[in-house]
């Protein structure tokens, strides 16, 4: 999937006319994915999206934010909102990481009876550090056709360095909160409730919508 979402957005630095194929899977379940065909049905702007989409919402080099919730919602959701795609095009930016914050939270969003607490969305402290990584990987991703891709440092960006290895900084601050009101106030901005109306009110549309992004390409693939 990475390898995917790397060519889907280095597509416009491709010369013109250029078909760009990948080979995926292994044994019997080989098939080639017309990455070409796929860029031009979704467009520019979703495919420049799609780094930082991939990154928020939980891939190798970040956390999953989505835990047990997968993509499929989420990604029926960018693909019918212009502004979303704009702003995980331009994630790192003030205005944009709030928008991606609220996304994250409503995808969060969901009716239970059993309450399972590691379905909860990262809090504050800990979605600060998963939008810090989230924009180097993301810049990383986009900028995979330069020969420096990125001069951010990983230390800057949710990363802690321990005897030479990177490993997770999950969060500045206390790792409890200090009052009972700090656990109630929940920080819920106006933006959310639109983004969750929305999210709801295509909940059954999106319900049998394709699982990912390469499902969209099965009519553009051949086995071996």
């Amino acid at each position: 999937m990475d390898i995917l979402i790397i060519m889907l957005a280095n597509m416009i630095h491709i010369q013109h006319n250029s078909k760009v194929y990948i080979q995926t899977g292994v044994w019997n379940k080989q098939r080639i994915i017309d990455v070409s065909a796929l860029h031009e049905k979704l467009g520019e702007i979703m495919c420049q999206s799609l780094p930082g989409f991939h990154a928020l919402t939980g891939c190798d080099f970040n956390p999953i934010a989505l835990f047990r919730k997968g993509k499929q919602r989420p990604l029926q959701i960018l693909k019918k909102n212009a502004d979303l795609q704009k702003a995980l095009d331009q994630i790192g930016h003030e205005d944009c990481d709030e928008t991606a914050s609220r996304f994250l939270k409503s995808s969060s969003k969901k009716k239970i009876q059993n309450f399972d607490s590691s379905t909860l969305p990262p809090s504050q402290a800990e979605l600060t550090q998963h939008l810090l990584r989230t924009k180097y990987i993301a810049t990383i991703w986009k900028n995979a056709h330069k020969k420096i891709p990125s001069h951010l440092l990983p230390e800057n960006c949710g990363w802690i360095l321990v005897e030479e290895n990177y490993q997770f900084k999950w969060f500045d601050g206390p790792q409890l909160p200090s009052t009972i009101q700090d656990i109630i106030d929940t920080g819920t901005n106006e933006g959310d409730e639109g983004l969750n109306a929305e999210s709801e009110s295509n909940e059954e549309e999106y319900g049998d919508s394709e699982g990912d992004i390469t499902s969209e390409s099965d009519s553009d693939c051949e086995c071996d």
